[in-house]
């Protein structure tokens, strides 16, 4: 389920827009409580004051939790009533972040990935910001293991790939708590 951009505070902010959305998220996950949910929005998280994944790869390691975003807070607040979330992915802010909320029991993982500020490899320190060179995130859910698996990296023109192995960038998770 996605969630676009409109947070408050925010050009072109709508309360009644707000409203409206997260009522029919609500409608949707209460009609299919059956079915684990992922939320994606453009806004959930920003990131934590360790790392410096921003415009370079980082050295953080999800040691310390991520605040919510104005729009990533009313959506968990909407959410967390719903045992079927489990997973809430956002960007909009540069950088890295994860948190983990616990309600009545049911864990909602939430992670930030967002490489558009970054700085073309080989990191040089210049500002050569183009998007992130297509740096992505791979994130492999693995059901029997009750894992979920993260790799952040960019492949090159050449054919090879840079992968970030800094503690936010590539770890393995319980999937479910």
């Amino acid at each position: 389920m996605y969630f676009p951009f409109n947070q408050s505070g925010s050009k072109g902010y709508s309360a009644d827009y707000e409203k409206r959305m997260l009522n029919w998220a609500d409608s949707v996950l209460a009609a299919n409580s059956d079915r684990k949910a992922i939320l994606v929005a453009h806004s959930t998280l920003s990131r934590p004051k360790v790392t410096t994944s921003g415009d370079k790869p980082g050295d953080g390691d999800n040691s310390q939790q991520s605040n919510f975003t104005k729009q990533g807070k009313g959506i968990y607040e909407m959410a967390k009533n719903h045992p079927n979330v489990f997973l809430m992915l956002g960007g909009h802010i540069a950088g890295e972040g994860f948190r983990k909320d616990t309600h009545n029991g049911n864990v909602i993982k939430t992670y930030l990935s967002d490489y558009q500020s970054r700085q073309s490899p080989p990191y040089s320190g210049a500002k050569d910001r183009n998007g992130g060179s297509g740096t992505m995130r791979l994130m492999r859910l693995n059901k029997t293991k009750q894992k979920i698996s993260i790799l952040t990296f960019t492949p090159q023109p050449n054919g090879t790939v840079i992968k970030e192995e800094d503690g936010d960038s590539k770890f393995t998770d319980a999937l479910y708590n």
